[in-house]
C-alpha cells in the first residue's frame, strides 16, 4: 500500500518538540492581550426575581423579540387514534 503522506514536512522528534512550544506561545499571546476596549462590560451586579427564579445579570428580552417567537408558541398537539377505518 502506497504512502497517502509521501512529502515528510517535519520529523516526529522536531514535532514533538514544537507543538508545546507553538501552544505556550499562543497561550502568552492570549494572555498578554487583554479584553478588547470596546468589548462587552463585565458583569454589573444587577439582581432581579421573576418568580421563583433570582436572575443576576441576565438582560431583559426586548418586547419585539417575545412578539417574534410568540407564533412558535402557539401550538397545538395531534395524536393518530388509529390506523385502519374500523
Amino acid at each position: 500500500m502506497p504512502n497517502r503522506f509521501p512529502v515528510r514536512v517535519l520529523s516526529r522528534p522536531l514535532l514533538r518538540l514544537l507543538t508545546p512550544a507553538a501552544l505556550g506561545l499562543l497561550l502568552a499571546a492570549c494572555a498578554a492581550s487583554g479584553p478588547e476596549p470596546g468589548g462587552p462590560a463585565g458583569p454589573t451586579g444587577e439582581e432581579r426575581r421573576v418568580g421563583a427564579l433570582v436572575l443576576k445579570d441576565v438582560p431583559e428580552v426586548p418586547a419585539e423579540v417575545v412578539e417574534d417567537l410568540r407564533r412558535y408558541q402557539n401550538t397545538r398537539s395531534a395524536s393518530v387514534r388509529g390506523w385502519l377505518d374500523e
